[in-house]
């Protein structure tokens, strides 16, 4: 997998004087895919598909992991033209041809992928955040930068894999991402003794995973969120920013609120606006939604969104189909008073609390 090509074609003769039979078959497929001027069209002809017959299923097992390996080193080559968006261009074409990996083949790749992060792969996911809040040492951190092309690489890997892989996959996929919110996470957790430089950039890699955030819950919006996910996600994500998000908000829409708007558009998700830390009751979403949208300096564009939001909380249910996807438990959450109320969805029950702001922004708009 190594990033020249030069290299790469010694490290396959290697593996081709093995003679194993199951490759054999498939070496000038594999030399093309090394040689750089051969390797565009190789993609198109040589087909990994199940449905292509190109591989036999026999051979898979033996042929596919070189590929991989190839490929990846392929991916992460800097070209010339990266700077025209080639590397971009190249990217997307390998991801496009992988995706007719199977779901192992594609656990492969991201374990090939990911590797820096193989230690946390096979922790359970509230270990993952204890763990690196627990052994946190400023001196010998994950540079912001190897982090950040960690984030986009998963973001890549999201795009291209997300749809082919089952709620186990995703959830070991998962993984990578609240490692590195961790990472980012127990950082800003020592702000006073972290370099101003130092903290601006992890500010701006949680920025990053926020937004890659969204991306999670609305693409898979049918999978299983478990508590100790929701654990993470909030300690690392929603509980640093949503008190700040009053002040931070106020004139355009931030990530965060992109993300609760995202929440907003799913039923499933509606539980997450009563999550609250374990420890103090009083933090929870919804509160400092209201107070950044009766905030007197707040934009128009920003008060819109909200009580777009807030349409969505009062008239969505979850349609038959959604019903019969095991429901989100969150890790805690607060009691919901008017759950006696049958006759209105939940959206509307949470909102509750929050009439008197939601009639004040209301008699403004009359005024």
């Amino acid at each position: 997998k190594h990033k020249n090509p030069g290299l790469q074609k010694y490290a396959l003769d290697c593996v081709l004087n093995y003679k194993n039979k199951s490759v054999i078959p498939y070496k000038n497929n594999l030399h093309n895919l090394v040689d750089e001027k051969k390797f565009k069209d190789e993609l198109t002809q040589f087909k990994i598909t199940k449905d292509s017959e190109a591989i036999q299923p026999d051979h898979r097992e033996h042929v596919i992991p070189i590929i991989l390996r190839i490929l990846y080193g392929k991916m992460t080559t800097k070209l010339a033209a990266d700077k025209k968006g080639g590397g971009q261009t190249r990217r997307s074409l390998i991801m496009r041809y992988l995706s007719g990996c199977n779901e192992d083949e594609l656990k492969m790749f991201i374990d090939m992928a990911f590797s820096y992060l193989k230690d946390y792969m096979t922790m359970e996911t509230r270990e993952i955040y204890t763990s690196i809040n627990k052994n946190i040492d400023l001196k010998s951190v994950i540079s912001p930068g190897k982090l950040h092309s960690i984030l986009n690489l998963f973001d890549v890997v999201r795009e291209y894999f997300g749809g082919y892989m089952k709620d186990q996959l995703l959830s070991e996929f998962f993984k990578i991402f609240y490692a590195v919110c961790s990472n980012v996470a127990s950082v800003l957790s020592n702000v006073e003794k972290v370099h101003i430089s130092y903290v601006k950039v992890m500010k701006n890699l949680r920025t990053l995973a926020i937004s890659i955030l969204g991306k999670l819950f609305d693409h898979f919006d049918k999978y299983i969120w478990s508590k100790d996910e929701l654990f993470v996600i909030f300690k690392c994500l929603i509980w640093p920013l949503v008190p700040r998000l009053p002040i931070e908000g106020v004139n355009n829409p931030t990530p965060l609120l992109k993300l609760f708007n995202t929440w907003c558009q799913n039923p499933r998700y509606y539980t997450l606006f009563v999550t609250c830390d374990e420890n103090d009751s009083s933090l929870s979403v919804l509160p400092f939604i209201f107070k950044l949208i009766i905030a007197p300096k707040t934009s128009p564009g920003v008060v819109n969104l909200i009580l777009d939001m807030i349409e969505k909380l009062l008239t969505l249910i979850e349609d038959e189909e959604e019903k019969e996807i095991p429901k989100i438990e969150s890790f805690c959450t607060l009691i919901v008073k008017a759950e006696d109320k049958a006759d209105i969805n939940f959206g509307s029950q949470i909102l509750i609390p929050h009439l008197p702001s939601i009639l004040e922004v209301m008699k403004r708009r009359i005024a």
